[in-house]
């Protein structure tokens, strides 16, 4: 059973008529019990009061350009699966294949973090815009890999302290706002780059298993008449990631690419057809582990498959 409270406080005041603040706070609470058959019985209470800090500035000239700055603490819950310690059994259980279980005992992740962004809107319907933001996570969970009654097996901990930094660029435009003589095309590229360090785990590559490190989403969108079609394609870097002192996981990059066509015959019938993952990208992950039981190692492929869907829409 999973109990949860919040109880937000805030003030917003104007200091100048291109300057506006917003100052809060919040008291959330996260009361967690579990047990089963088999299973002992567990109870976790955790709460924090978080201050709130925004703050945005519009610059002069009227033309929509504004800078933001957020200072907040933030309270992540582990999700449900994490927390049941019943565990899931591998058929060929190793160190490179172990077995995986929840942690009724894990906290709550407890972060501090600072936001800027720039937004710069230079035409109709166009806008470029940097961001930067900062994190540092307390209790941040990690998986830790144990040998317990001859079966290897993965157990979220908390693993101390972990620094989380991101940059991402946006932008976005038609291209007739640079070529008014191009058809009428909409454009969007937004990249962004991570970086984290967990301090528990030895470097290098000791990050966060869940991040992507590079990742930038391309699109493109077309429209005349009744008919709107386009296509976008996503990038998520892989690379290396070291989990533990004798744990490690590789990653291949995941290209996605997504088209899309729809037609309206009237304003009560349309026709949607779509392509999802139209390369057949696919998506190949390692697992290796190198310590006191020897060396071993595993890879796993996913592969890549093409969906096609097509839907016929009416309103009544």
């Amino acid at each position: 059973m999973d109990c949860r409270a919040t109880a937000p406080c805030a003030a917003a005041a104007s200091t100048a008529p291109q300057w506006s603040v917003y100052l809060g706070a919040r008291w959330e609470g996260i009361g967690i019990r579990s047990g089963g058959s088999g299973l002992a019985e567990v109870r976790n209470d955790s709460r924090v009061l978080s201050p709130i800090l925004h703050t945005l500035y519009k610059l002069p000239g009227g033309g929509g350009d504004q800078v933001r700055m957020a200072f907040t603490r933030t309270f992540k819950a582990p999700d449900a699966a994490r927390l049941i310690a019943r565990p899931a059994l591998t058929i060929n259980n190793s160190a490179s294949n172990p077995d995986s279980t929840g942690n009724p005992d894990l906290r709550p992740e407890l972060a501090l973090g600072i936001d800027a962004a720039y937004e710069h809107h230079w035409a109709k319907g166009a806008l470029f815009s940097v961001s930067a933001a900062a994190r540092r996570i307390e209790d941040c969970a990690v998986q830790a890999l144990n040998l317990t009654g001859g079966r290897w097996a993965l157990r979220p901990e908390n693993g101390g302290r972990c620094e989380v930094r991101t940059l991402e660029v946006e932008t976005r435009f038609p291209l007739q706002s640079v070529a008014p003589a191009a058809p009428p095309l909409d454009l969007r590229l937004s990249p962004s780059r991570n970086w984290s360090k967990v301090d528990r785990v030895p470097g290098p590559d000791n990050r966060l298993a869940e991040q992507v490190p590079l990742s930038a989403t391309a699109g493109i969108d077309y429209k005349a008449g009744a008919l709107t079609t386009g296509a976008s394609f996503v990038y998520g870097g892989g690379g290396h990631v070291r989990l533990s002192q004798d744990q490690f996981t590789c990653a291949s990059a995941r290209r996605d690419l997504e088209m899309y066509g729809l037609w309206k015959f009237d304003s009560l019938l349309q026709l949607r057809v779509s392509v999802a993952n139209a390369l057949r990208h696919d998506w190949i992950s390692d697992r290796r582990y190198a310590g006191v039981a020897g060396s071993q190692a595993t890879r796993s492929t996913q592969p890549g498959k093409t969906w096609v869907r097509a839907m016929l829409e009416a309103r009544f």
